[in-house]
């Protein structure tokens, strides 16, 4: 599935590659477009192979419902400090998989937290904040793929991320504007191609992070999905 270069992004700001799936977002007054640095902002992922959707709380308000996995939730924004996160089984809150507080710093712009509960239920933080200039595009590949050696990511045969770690966090990088892209994603070690896609459409202007998730050679599969990150939108600079 390819981002249609058409069409002003709108809400949800993400897109998945292949079987793309639509879920629901509560009535909150806390979703917002990002549209400048001076808040900060978050939005959540479900990546957790053993949770196909999940209910996400901040401070007992709802930011997403019946997340499925492989989706990302939109944007909150929410004022420095600590909050309390609460993930449940969709319209369950007696099953819950996840309990803590998170801390956003005053210089946390924006962020991505994703569900993992592969050996403890735990979200890990992705900063998202990147200067996006209106005729290049930035992009990013993060390997949240549980026991997956060191991966490689390829951009129209170009060799963009190397040894990328499973949540290592590299940062953004420019790729040559062309009117399509083809990924190809190797396993480090032995450069063995384990997923491709083809004529992707990317529009300058736009920054996107690509998160490799599932299991290699088990179910749920590995799979590619690709973000359009908040960074997007922001009306000024630093």
């Amino acid at each position: 599935m390819w981002i249609n270069p058409t069409r002003k992004p709108s809400c949800p700001y993400y897109l998945k590659l292949i079987n793309k799936q639509s879920f629901g977002h509560p009535p909150t007054d806390l979703v917002v477009k990002p549209h400048t640095r001076k808040n900060s902002y978050l939005r959540f992922a479900n990546f957790c192979t053993d949770t196909p959707e999940i209910d996400v709380y901040v401070e007992n308000r709802p930011i997403a419902k019946k997340l499925r996995y492989g989706t990302l939730s939109m944007y909150a924004t929410l004022s420095p400090g600590k909050h309390l996160v609460k993930i449940y089984a969709p319209d369950d809150k007696h099953k819950v998989y996840y309990s803590d507080y998170i801390t956003i710093d005053k210089d946390d712009i924006i962020t991505t937290f994703a569900f993992d509960q592969t050996y403890n239920s735990e979200l890990i933080g992705f900063n998202d904040d990147v200067i996006v200039i209106p005729t290049e595009i930035f992009i990013r590949f993060i390997n949240c793929s549980p026991d997956a050696p060191p991966l490689t990511f390829i951009i129209n045969l170009e060799k963009t991320f190397s040894n990328i770690s499973v949540n290592l966090v590299p940062q953004y990088k420019k790729v040559k504007i062309n009117s399509n892209y083809d990924i190809i994603i190797q396993r480090s070690d032995t450069d063995e191609v384990i997923y491709n896609v083809p004529n992707i459409i990317l529009i300058p202007g736009r920054a996107y992070t690509f998160y490799g998730i599932g299991i290699i050679d088990e179910e749920p599969p590995f799979q590619l999905v690709a973000s359009l990150d908040g960074s997007s939108y922001f009306e000024d600079y630093y």
